[in-house]
């Protein structure tokens, strides 16, 4: 892509791996659009006066319960802060493995859903995109995950089955 990136949509955990990649890319592209993603019930929205109701979650690797004791994640950084359900999450790592061959964990499904939605707001024009691209990261793979039963129905894998 160059430096033709329209919006970087990245889960935040400690942040190291957004804050990385937003810093590189508004080098290049000043004016692109920077998402972190978090599983609903984390609260990170909160340092952007986002209302959150804290939760527990099955997604896992992003969201915290305390960002204040995250030193790595700067809010300044970011645009904007998506919260994604845990059912979503599944429902899009199913869909990945299933229609692009991507075999990837909860996590990679939350950024996959803020990806597409993020793609449909600069196509809408709600976004202001220098460019229509939006570019993510798939931090794991399923295999650590297939234990869980990663790949069966929502509540199996929550749990609740």
């Amino acid at each position: 892509l160059g430096d033709r990136v329209g919006a970087v949509v990245v889960g935040v955990g400690s942040g190291g791996t957004l804050m990385g990649i937003a810093r590189a890319v508004r080098e290049r592209v000043p004016g692109v659009h920077v998402v972190a993603v978090e599983p609903e019930g984390s609260m990170y929205g909160t340092l952007v006066g986002d209302e959150r109701a804290e939760a527990a979650y099955k997604t896992e690797g992003i969201g915290t319960h305390n960002p204040s004791f995250v030193e790595v994640f700067d809010p300044t950084e970011v645009d904007e802060i998506v919260s994604v359900s845990d059912r979503d999450a599944h429902a899009e790592l199913k869909r990945l493995a299933a229609e692009e061959g991507h075999l990837v964990g909860s996590s990679s499904g939350s950024a996959s859903v803020a990806a597409r939605r993020t793609a449909e707001a600069i196509a809408e024009g709600s976004i202001d995109a220098p460019f229509e691209s939006v570019v993510t990261v798939f931090p794991d793979s399923s295999e650590r995950y297939l234990s869980k039963n990663l790949y069966g129905s929502f509540e199996e894998w929550e749990g609740k089955e």
